[in-house]
């Protein structure tokens, strides 16, 4: 068998960033990529200001390269929130997709 080298980490990017008042709940997608040692454990969180939360309804099949996450957005003030995803691979690379700011009515 042959060793193979990771020495990048995987790439990320939420697409499409959602527009304009959203005053729903709402699915975000995301799309990442690792050419080496394969994608484990990505995280969307959801922030207003203060420290992120983790966001638990989310769906990340094994060798999926698209993660998806339905957002409840019952009971949240309206306001500018801010939404991030965080990949990882095998070997512990990571990398953060460009922030989305995201307005609720």
């Amino acid at each position: 068998a042959t060793a193979q080298i990771d020495t990048t980490a995987p790439t990320a990017s939420i697409d499409p960033v959602p527009t304009g008042s959203i005053n729903s709940n709402v699915d975000f997608v995301g799309d990442l990529y690792d050419n080496g040692s394969g994608l484990v454990n990505p995280q969307w969180s959801v922030s207003s200001g203060g420290p992120s939360t983790p966001m638990t309804n989310c769906t990340f099949p094994a060798g999926a390269t698209r993660y998806v996450c339905h957002w409840d957005t019952t009971g949240l003030s309206a306001g500018h929130y801010t939404l991030a995803l965080h990949a990882v691979d095998g070997l512990a690379h990571a990398t953060d997709a460009p922030a989305a700011g995201i307005d609720l009515s």
